[in-house]
């Protein structure tokens, strides 16, 4: 069975990234049928992720030639936000392709793998509840055609109004960032840190219900609260979120099929901490308490259990480091080849520490940033330069050359400002 998904995710790749690596290595299990993101932030994060395959297939996968096709269309049915509405007209459609080699009588023979329309829905702040079933109706709407098995809600804050939630009953699986029972509603890392529960630093995986954070869990792992940050934890917790995902939605979309051979079942308050092996620490729940809790038990070898002891999961998740997505800016002065070539040769570090292709569509649109135009009769000089990086690589090769620069600091909070524009002309197209 191939799962049609759906993922609406909101400043953050981690568990868009395991998906599509699913998708492109993995074939057969998930067919990633729509990708929506709020606003501009993920565009550049996500066309990176597809164009990875395009120009420089992990090198696990040996022979694995891939091609990216884009192209923009557009949805006249769906209410634009020029007219106050959700969701915005414009579309793009990815296809990506494998080149075929088992047949070596064809020359140049391309089979599609994987076709991911990318909408934008933008969402307006403090919504009313008027607006907010409007931008649900329109949600709706979008994802309606695509008649997928399973909607992704990764890193999204909007409370889905109940009509939506009818519309795909049982069908919405929920990243939400801490531990449940404790800590319902928004910014639940900051709530952890600040009553000193480590018990609830974590995150659940859960099926979406017109009850806020009370539909039935599917998985929860604790993430260590020591050294972080609010925003650090959150990076944390979308990064432990990526390892599990796909394995967690492959095994629920399957206990919805008849006859598939996944039985589940409900357990609820004590009789789901007594599943779980776990006591709640009553202090710390808000005044719903425990009772509406509700965990979905998979049978394994022949006893219901939870997921996390099928998939062997630690209840804990292991301590790392984790890096902030950050721009770096710096200048660098000089006489235009002289520039060029410390440019080049930190482009050249980055990619071999970072594991990066150097011919890459991305690097090679890297190049092309700096301004190397002449002025007058004066020579061309490299001015402001800017590198967005997430895994902190970009800012030791500055610091071993000497280069002084300069950090913006991009939060994955979705209350942090947003980006404005649709997809950059650059990835207008790329033909097969």
């Amino acid at each position: 069975m191939t799962i049609d998904l759906a993922v609406i995710a909101d400043k953050e790749g981690d568990n868009l990234k395991a998906i599509i690596d699913n998708v492109i290595f993995n074939p057969g299990v998930f067919n990633l049928r729509l990708v929506i993101s709020p606003f501009s932030d993920l565009d550049e994060e996500f066309f990176d992720l597809l164009l990875r395959y395009r120009f420089s297939a992990l090198p696990a996968q040996e022979g694995q030639d891939l091609a990216l096709h884009a192209e923009p269309i557009t949805y006249p049915d769906l209410r634009g936000v020029v007219k106050n509405r959700a969701i915005a007209h414009q579309d793009h459609v990815f296809t990506i392709a494998r080149k075929r080699t088992d047949i070596p009588e064809i020359q140049n023979l391309w089979e599609e793998i994987q076709t991911i329309h990318f909408l934008h829905a933008p969402y307006k702040a403090r919504m009313n509840d008027h607006e907010r079933a409007e931008y649900c109706e329109d949600l709706k709407e979008a994802i309606r055609p695509f008649d997928v098995d399973i909607i992704l809600l990764s890193n999204y804050k909007v409370i889905l109004a109940p009509g939506i939630i009818r519309e795909f009953e049982g069908r919405i699986v929920n990243l939400h960032p801490s531990v449940l029972p404790y800590n319902r509603g928004w910014r639940t890392e900051r709530m952890a840190l600040e009553a000193n529960n480590p018990d609830a630093s974590g995150y659940t995986i859960h099926v979406a219900t017109t009850d806020l954070d009370e539909g039935p869990v599917l998985f929860q792992q604790n993430i260590p609260m020591e050294g972080h940050n609010e925003e650090s934890l959150r990076r944390a917790t979308m990064r432990a979120q990526s390892r599990y995902i796909t394995g967690i939605l492959k095994l629920y979309a399957l206990s919805l099929v008849p006859n598939s051979g996944v039985e589940t079942k409900i357990v609820e308050a004590e009789g789901a901490l007594e599943a779980e092996g776990r006591r709640l620490k009553m202090e710390f729940l808000d005044s719903k308490g425990f009772q509406k809790y509700r965990r979905m038990l998979f049978k394994h070898n022949g006893e219901f259990t939870t997921l996390e002891k099928i998939l062997g999961v630690p209840s804990v998740a292991p301590s790392e480091p984790i890096e902030m997505d950050r721009e770096y800016v710096f200048e660098l002065i000089g006489e235009s080849r002289v520039t060029l070539g410390i440019y080049l040769e930190i482009l050249r570090q980055y990619c071999e520490a970072a594991g990066k292709n150097p011919e890459s569509d991305r690097m090679q649109e890297l190049v092309k940033v700096p301004d190397f135009q002449r002025y007058g009769n004066q020579p061309a000089r490299l001015r402001t330069v800017k590198i967005r990086d997430a895994t902190g690589i970009l800012g030791k090769i500055l610091d071993g050359i000497g280069i002084p620069y300069r950090t913006i600091d991009y939060p994955v909070n979705v209350l942090a400002r947003r980006k404005e524009g649709m997809l950059p002309v650059q990835y207008k197209r790329f033909a097969l």
